[in-house]
C-alpha cells in the first residue's frame, strides 16, 4: 500500500468511525421517539447525528448545505466534513431515504455530481485541508431486502424481482465502483429486548465511500 493509499484508508476509517457512532445515537433517539409520520427516517435527522459524531472527534469541521460550484442548478452538498489533523482530508456527503427506484436514481445523480473542485472558494477565508477528497453517501432503508444487497456490494442489478425500476441497475453499478460499502441495523439492541407489540420495522443505515476524482460514471 502506498503512502497515498494508506492516507486515504485512514481518512475513510476515521469517517466511518463517526458513521458507526451516528448509527448508535440515531438508534437511541428513534427508539425513544419516532419523529416521522411514516416508516422513513428524515435525511436531516441522519445528517444531524453524523455531524454530531464527527464533531465529537478532534480535527473534524463540518458544514451543511454547501453550494456545489459544479452544478448549474444551484445544487448543494448535504454535508462537507473537513479534517485538519492527521489523517487530513475532506469528505463530501449526500444523504437519502432509499425507499424506491426513483430514490435510487436520485442517489445515483448525487454520486455522479460530487467532485472535489465543487467546493466554493472565498479567497483568504478559505482553508481546505491537505489530503484526499472522498465522496460518501449515507442512506436509510426499511425492511429486510435492500441492506443485504447493499452490503454485498450489489452483486446483482436488482435487490429483488419487485425492484424493477431502472434506477436500481444504475445504483448497483455505482456501488460496485465504491471502495467501501456497509450497513448497520438501527436499534438492534433495543429491538431485541423489547416486549412483543412494541417492536419497530427493521431500519438500516447504509454507507458507501469512494475516492474523488475517481468518481464512478
Amino acid at each position: 500500500m502506498t503512502t497515498t493509499d494508506s492516507h486515504t484508508a485512514a481518512l475513510t476509517d476515521a469517517f466511518l468511525t463517526a458513521v458507526h457512532e451516528a448509527s448508535r445515537t440515531l438508534s437511541a433517539s428513534l427508539w425513544d421517539y419516532w419523529s416521522s409520520r411514516g416508516a422513513d427516517v428524515a435525511e436531516a435527522t441522519v445528517l444531524l447525528h453524523l455531524g454530531a459524531a464527527l464533531l465529537r472527534e478532534d480535527g473534524w469541521r463540518v458544514y451543511a448545505e454547501v453550494p456545489d460550484s459544479n452544478s448549474g442548478r444551484n445544487d448543494r452538498i448535504d454535508l462537507v466534513a473537513m479534517r485538519f489533523t492527521a489523517p487530513t482530508g475532506t469528505v463530501l456527503v449526500e444523504a437519502k431515504r432509499l425507499a424506491s427506484g426513483q430514490k435510487a436514481n436520485a442517489l445515483v445523480e448525487d454520486m455522479r455530481r460530487l467532485r472535489p473542485c465543487g467546493l466554493p472558494e472565498h479567497d483568504r477565508f478559505s482553508k481546505h485541508p491537505h489530503g484526499p477528497v472522498i465522496g460518501a453517501v449515507v442512506c436509510t432503508t426499511v425492511g429486510d431486502t435492500l441492506a443485504p444487497w447493499w452490503t454485498a456490494g450489489a452483486p446483482i442489478d436488482q435487490p429483488s424481482p419487485s425492484h424493477d425500476h431502472v434506477g436500481w441497475p444504475a445504483l448497483a453499478a455505482q456501488i460496485r465502483a465504491c471502495a467501501s460499502v456497509g450497513s448497520r441495523a438501527l436499534y438492534e439492541k433495543e429491538h431485541a429486548a423489547a416486549p412483543a407489540g412494541t417492536r419497530r420495522y427493521p431500519h438500516q443505515l447504509n454507507w458507501a465511500c469512494w475516492v474523488l476524482p475517481d468518481t464512478p460514471t
